[in-house]
């Protein structure tokens, strides 16, 4: 049935999500579908197969029409039968516009075909691109390193070096990309960078025609933010987000901390975040007898300990955009991170932030140490925070992404 607003036809926008229950991605979305819906711009439908009763009823609350995925427990997300599945709820649910967040779904051609009707496919990546490289290194060494010595040494020799000389997972990645590209009508990446970096992975210029990449960033609620940004802050440093090995790094961030703690003995770390780290990392400092770190935990409310805060820090091994990164400058934190995307030094970069060389330790700590020493760099910096994060406004995202769903 088609949806109808002041007796003008509207689109129907259905966002697949593999795994929708409350990560960066669910954020992101909820976000913007919630603003599209409050603008009566469009219809938008959730197709997702892994979900839990509580993401169903947030779904609901934002304003989706939320549809679960029906998958035998082995199938994967790339079969041919995923995608008939999905092409079915297509059908049934009048859809005009797919999107597909992380994942891209399989046979997405003969997808299009089995819906019978004009559908606009877009994948939307939400890291950056050929981040699966990456993950897929970072996660076969640490689970090597774990292992044993020989395992890890072993690991590098016959693994690292397959992509260290000859390329093969690029290759694979690229392949997969390239075959992605030639089936869908958008791709959509977080940032200009991105765009320009997809041009060159997939050999298509940014100017041509056939270019079909657009950015759309990440969208944020600023009013919190704003409140923080206007509280006097302490002397604190903070790190925001998941404590995870392969991509964030958290142990990184504790041998830094170590090398300033006692210069600076009225300063804290305080560590925002859980995962399978969390008891590692917390023995690792008490190993160190550092005495000034605090792990708060999860947190549901982050603008709290932004309020307070002086200085982010990131050191993780890949950031598709480090959200964490905008929403310190929004909260008047001064944040500092590893050079290690061309996201993350779209942020940083103009002097916004401080980018350290990847993977530096020493080099990171003796930049924390000079941003600890003077409130007049801190100060300095958070000037130019008010006009820049407006672009990550709810508002100015959604109007972008209304133009890329032509609604």
């Amino acid at each position: 049935m088609a949806y109808y607003f002041d007796g003008i036809e509207m689109k129907t926008i259905a966002f697949f999500i593999p795994f929708y229950y409350f990560g960066g991605v669910e954020r992101v979305t909820d976000t913007v579908t919630a603003e599209l819906v409050r603008r009566n711009a469009c219809k938008v439908v959730l197709i997702s197969p892994h979900y839990d009763q509580m993401s169903r009823m947030r779904a609901e609350a934002v304003g989706y029409d939320f549809v679960p995925l029906e998958i035998a427990p082995d199938q994967r997300i790339t079969s041919r039968q995923t995608s008939l599945n999905v092409a079915k709820i297509l059908r049934q649910k009048n859809i005009d516009v797919l999107v597909m967040a992380v994942n891209a779904l399989g046979y997405l051609d003969e997808m299009r075909e089995t819906v019978g009707r004009s559908l606009t496919l877009m994948y939307h990546i939400h890291g950056m691109p050929l981040w699966e490289v990456t993950a897929k290194i970072d996660f076969g060494r640490m689970m090597a390193r774990k292992k044993s010595r020989w395992a890890y040494w072993k690991w590098s020799l016959l693994k690292g070096s397959k992509e260290r000389f000859f390329q093969v997972y690029t290759k694979r990645y690229v392949k997969m990309y390239r075959h992605v590209y030639d089936s869908v009508d958008r791709m959509l990446v977080l940032c200009d960078s991105y765009c320009e970096e997809l041009s060159k992975i997939l050999n298509i210029p940014v100017e041509s025609e056939e270019f079909k990449v657009r950015s759309a960033y990440n969208p944020m609620d600023l009013t919190e933010f704003k409140v923080a940004a206007a509280t006097v802050k302490r002397k604190e440093v903070v790190y925001v987000g998941r404590l995870s090995y392969d991509d964030k790094r958290v142990d990184r961030l504790i041998r830094i901390w170590g090398r300033v703690e006692k210069q600076y003995p009225d300063w804290r770390l305080k560590i925002v975040g859980d995962g399978n780290e969390y008891s590692s990392l917390k023995s690792m400092a008490l190993d160190m007898g550092l005495k000034h770190i605090e792990f708060c935990g999860y947190s549901e409310n982050p603008e709290v300990h932004y309020a307070t805060a002086s200085i982010l820090c990131l050191t993780s091994s890949h950031e598709g955009w480090g959200m964490v990164l905008a929403e310190a400058m929004a909260s008047g934190v001064v944040p500092m991170a590893f050079d290690c995307s061309l996201g993350v030094r779209e942020l940083l970069g103009s002097g916004r932030g401080v980018l350290v060389r990847p993977f530096d330790e020493e080099e990171y700590a003796r930049q924390l140490s000079a941003l600890m020493e003077s409130e007049d760099d801190r100060a300095r910096y958070r000037a130019l925070y008010p006009e820049y994060v407006e672009r990550f406004s709810v508002s100015e995202v959604a109007k972008n992404w209304m133009r890329i769903l032509d609604i």
